[in-house]
C-alpha cells in the first residue's frame, strides 16, 4: 500500500509528487496519469525544426523560484522539459484512467479502467475540478456543492509556421475578443524555424469550441488573416477544455474525507487570485505538501 497517491501528472501533482518523494521517500508517492505523456499544460508540440508551448506560453523565472530552480538547472526545450525535470525519481504511471473509488477505515482503494488495483492511506486529486468532481460523484463521495460553482475557460490554440507575423517580441498579450496571447518561439529559443503559438480569448474558444476540425481550422485562419494580412504558412489547432478557472476556491486545498484521507488541490485553489493557473497549480502544491509534512 503507497503512503500518497496523487491522481494527475500535471504541474500541480509533480510539483507535490516531488515534494513529498523528498520527505517520505520516493516509494510513499504514486502518480497516475489518464494521458501517454505527462505535464498536463506545460505541453510542448515537436516537429522537425519546430517547438511549440500550446499549454502555457511562458514560464518566468519567478515561477521556476517558486519549486526552488531555475532555468539553468535543466536543458530547457519547451514546457515539456519542465515536467520532465519535475519527474526525476517519481514513479509516475501513464494511461492510468481512474474509474472506481471505494474505501475502508484505513485505504482507498482505486480501480482503473484496465483493471488494474492501487491502494494508499491519501489520495490526493491534481486534475481540472470538473474532473476530479466528476470522479467523485460518480462514486458517491460527497464534497462541498460550492465547488460545482467553479468553471474553467476553454482555449483554442493555433500552431502557425511560415511567414508574415511581424510581432517582434517573444510575447504578446491581446485586449481584444478574439485574441489572447502570441508566442513567438523561435524569439524564445526553443524553436529553430519560425514558430507562433497563438491562443484564442476565451470568448471567442468557447464560442468556437465544438466546430468540427475543418471548421475551426478556417475560422481560425480567417480569424489571424484579418491581423496578419500577410500571413501565409501553415496552421495546427490545439484544444484545451479545462485551460484555466474563471475564479478560484479561496483556499490552496480542500480536504474532503479524514482518515483515509481525500484531498482536492491544483489551480482552482488559490488565496492569491490574481495569480496565473500554473503559480495557482504550484502553490496549491507546495501548501498541500507542508500540511502533509507537518501531519
Amino acid at each position: 500500500m503507497t503512503e500518497f497517491l496523487i491522481i494527475g501528472a500535471g504541474i500541480a501533482g509533480l510539483t507535490l509528487g516531488r515534494e513529498l518523494s523528498a520527505t517520505f521517500g520516493a516509494d510513499s508517492v504514486v502518480l497516475l496519469e489518464k494521458s501517454k505523456g505527462l505535464g498536463g499544460r506545460l505541453a510542448t508540440r515537436r516537429g522537425e525544426s519546430t517547438r511549440f508551448d500550446h499549454g502555457t506560453p511562458e514560464i518566468p523565472p519567478h515561477t521556476l523560484a517558486l519549486l526552488g530552480i531555475s532555468s539553468g538547472d535543466f536543458l530547457f526545450e519547451g514546457a515539456t522539459s519542465l515536467a520532465k525535470h519535475l519527474s526525476l525519481g517519481l514513479r509516475v504511471e501513464k494511461n492510468q484512467r481512474v474509474s472506481r473509488l471505494t474505501r475502508d477505515s484505513s485505504r482507498w482503494i482505486l480501480t482503473t479502467d484496465e483493471g488494474k488495483t492501487h491502494e494508499t492511506r491519501n489520495l490526493i486529486l491534481t486534475a481540472p475540478l470538473p474532473q476530479a468532481l466528476e470522479l467523485l460523484q460518480g462514486n458517491a463521495i460527497r464534497f462541498p456543492e460550492s465547488l460545482l460553482s467553479l468553471h474553467y475557460e476553454m482555449a483554442v490554440v493555433a500552431l502557425l509556421q511560415g511567414s508574415g507575423i511581424h510581432e517582434e517580441a517573444s510575447l504578446v498579450r491581446f485586449q481584444d475578443s478574439e485574441l489572447l496571447t502570441l508566442a513567438n518561439e523561435q524569439r524564445k529559443g526553443i524553436s529553430a524555424a519560425p514558430a507562433w503559438t497563438v491562443t484564442f480569448s476565451p470568448a471567442w474558444s468557447k464560442t468556437h469550441f465544438e466546430l468540427s476540425e475543418d471548421s475551426l481550422l478556417n475560422l481560425a485562419r480567417e480569424t489571424l488573416q484579418r491581423r496578419w494580412p500577410d500571413f501565409s504558412g501553415s496552421i495546427e489547432i490545439k484544444k484545451w477544455r479545462y485551460s484555466r478557472p474563471e475564479s478560484s476556491v479561496p483556499s490552496s486545498f480542500e480536504k474532503i474525507t479524514e482518515a483515509p484521507a481525500l484531498y482536492l488541490a491544483g489551480d482552482a485553489f488559490s488565496i492569491q487570485e490574481d495569480s496565473p493557473g500554473i503559480e495557482r497549480s504550484i502553490r496549491s502544491a507546495l501548501a498541500l505538501s507542508r500540511w502533509l509534512q507537518n501531519g
